[in-house]
């Protein structure tokens, strides 16, 4: 998933008007220059030489997207994370750590491993 494609799910979800799925939650203390560091930049549509249409992401002039750019990061983290573990126990190994005082608890089985077994690339061969 690249930035462009990031960008565009944001701010479609910057759109929601009602509390549900995909709605972006924001602290009370989020200043205006937040907001607009987080709408820095337009989608606009330009045509390659070849005359096909392309849309893409542009900074408005002299404006800050630093507040973007950080969303966007925590975003794609985000997707990484429910690519890595199984979304319904995330939440839970953390819980489990603080409860623990903030002790690393034991590595987090991946989706991908089965219950129990292990298996590597070069041990399939």
């Amino acid at each position: 998933m690249g930035s462009d494609t990031v960008k565009t799910t944001l701010f479609g979800r910057l759109r929601h008007n009602d509390k549900g799925a995909g709605y972006l939650h924001f602290h009370m203390d989020a200043t205006s220059e937040y907001f607009e560091q987080l709408t820095a930049e337009k989608q606009v549509l330009r045509y390659n030489r070849g005359g096909f249409p392309v849309r893409e992401w542009v900074k408005k002039p002299s404006a800050r997207n630093e507040a973007l750019d950080c969303l966007v990061y925590a975003y794609a983290a985000l997707n990484l994370m429910y690519q890595r573990y199984d979304r319904r126990t995330i939440w839970d190994q953390l819980e489990r750590r603080l409860e623990n005082g903030g002790a690393v608890p034991s590595k987090p089985r991946l989706r991908s491993e089965g219950a129990g077994q292990r298996s590597a690339f070069i041990n399939n061969w």
